[in-house]
């Protein structure tokens, strides 16, 4: 039961960081001007991606009744999303861009 415990804890921290780490991806890699539009998106496919998890275990278990090929499908797409990142350039966007993307007055240089 302490292993379980712990991995209830994990998963627990690892949704919490998941929005934290989200929100600041969007923020440095498309700046405040469209932040909530993609941010928007970015939850709907969450959302979307839970909702066709749920059928798909249910679709796995009904055809297989071994959870195996379900998480080691979902162990693959997490690997390939935490690879995908890796692509993101490692400079986003800079305030003097944002600004200028939104027209707005950037602050005088001193």
């Amino acid at each position: 039961i302490i292993w379980l415990s712990v991995a209830v804890l994990a998963i627990g921290l690892s949704f919490g960081a998941e929005s934290d780490i989200i929100a600041f991806l969007i923020y440095r890699h498309f700046g405040g001007r469209i932040y909530s539009t993609v941010h928007g998106l970015t939850s709907s496919m969450v959302a979307v991606s839970a909702t066709i998890g749920a059928a798909l275990l249910a679709i796995v278990l009904h055809v297989t009744d071994a959870y195996l090929p379900f998480l080691m499908g979902t162990g693959l797409c997490v690997l390939a999303g935490g690879l995908l990142l890796l692509l993101l350039p490692r400079n986003g966007i800079s305030e003097g861009e944002d600004a200028a993307a939104s027209h707005e007055p950037q602050p005088a240089a001193s």
